[in-house]
């Protein structure tokens, strides 16, 4: 697994996935360090040479995103993650690459977005939980339920009727 930190800003920055992989598998976790969003995409590059790298489909990373890029039309083609950012950030890039066969065709991306900061996880929903039971708890502690009165004479009535 190669790991490594990059200072991301307004300029692109290039990181190699498949280094001289002809078709490949790899994994891929990019981690900011500071609480400021970055961009990233993830393009061959054939796509770089022929646009221009701002029109590439940036994702918007509040803090992680993991994925999976694949390549396999057997010739060697150099792809790349590229970060970008408003403001400098640090992130950390960790990517696992591993051979495939020759023998399947085809480039496949995959990436999966999760948020490690800014949303709620299980642990803020149990606090939460816990602090509307002790709300309830004390609301309803001090209610009284409305009570009947049956009066003396009805109550005399009922008595001898037998009920």
């Amino acid at each position: 697994m190669n790991s490594s930190y990059h200072i991301v800003s307004q300029t692109p920055i290039l990181i190699d996935v498949n280094n001289d992989l002809v078709n490949f598998k790899a994994n891929f976790t990019a981690t900011g360090t500071e609480d400021k969003p970055f961009k990233i995409a993830s393009a061959s590059q054939a796509v770089i040479d022929s646009q221009k790298i701002d029109s590439l489909d940036y994702k918007l990373v509040q803090k992680t995103i993991s994925g999976e890029l694949s390549a396999s039309e057997n010739k060697h083609q150099s792809h790349y993650l590229v970060l970008t950012a408003d403001s400098p950030t640090k992130v950390q890039v960790q990517i696992h690459a591993q051979a495939l066969p020759t023998n399947i065709t085809g480039t496949t991306i995959v990436s999966t977005q999760t948020e490690a900061s800014g949303g709620m996880d299980t642990t803020s929903y149990a606090i939460i939980g816990v602090v509307c039971i002790i709300i309830l708890y004390y609301v309803f502690k001090n209610v009284k339920l409305p009570t009947t009165q049956v009066k003396p004479s009805l109550l005399g009535s009922l008595r001898k009727l037998n009920v």
